[in-house]
């Protein structure tokens, strides 16, 4: 890890972070006043996303190569032909999930040690970092997220005055007024369904 002074850095806040602390959260954090980088994720967010993409950075990079190429592989005569995003490429620090090839045994599914020692590690490198450089993201983040933000933004309805539509009977709180739901649109759709 070089730190957090660079444009990766940014890129992991823009994409992967989100990943982590879950798209609807990390949306909330980026529409409040940020001030540093701690506001947004914690320690730990931070430290597992580039723990996430350091365990899968080969097996993505395998599979990016063979989309690129566009070409798919026969492995023998009994097997199925590759498909584009398969890979034989292991990530660095889980088990389990996929079978990657005959050869490889799984003694467990999930982390292995050496991915919760490096996530240890991570953790120890961000915390130090944010200390003596708390504001490296923030700004070029919230820029980054006013900007693409901007665009994706849907326009207000013009007329405000929406009809509410017509209210169901029910019997869920009772002490609301079930008269407002006998309303003359009700009336006049009882007299249509009678005919």
């Amino acid at each position: 890890m070089e730190g957090r002074n660079n444009d990766s850095v940014l890129a992991l806040y823009q994409y992967f972070v989100p990943c982590v602390v879950g798209k609807k959260r990390f949306e909330a954090k980026m529409n409040e006043h940020l001030t540093k980088d701690a506001e947004i994720c914690t320690v730990s967010d931070e430290a597992f996303a580039l723990l996430l993409l350091e365990n899968q950075y080969d097996r993505w990079t395998d599979i990016h190569q063979r989309k690129c190429n566009s070409s798919t592989e026969v492995r023998g005569k009994s097997e199925r032909r590759k498909r584009k995003w398969e890979s034989d490429v292991a990530p660095k620090y889980t088990e389990g999930g996929i079978k990657y090839s005959k050869e490889r045994r799984m003694n467990h599914k999930g982390w292995r040690e050496e991915g919760i020692v490096r996530f240890n590690v991570l953790s120890a490198m961000v915390k130090e970092d944010r200390v003596q450089k708390p504001k490296v993201v923030v700004g070029a983040l919230v820029q980054w997220w006013e900007l693409n933000n901007q665009r994706g933004r849907l326009k207000e309805p013009e007329n405000n005055n929406m009809n509410a539509g017509t209210s169901a009977y029910h019997e869920l709180w009772g002490d609301v007024d079930q008269e407002s739901v006998a309303s003359p649109q009700r009336e006049d759709a009882l007299e249509h369904t009678a005919v």
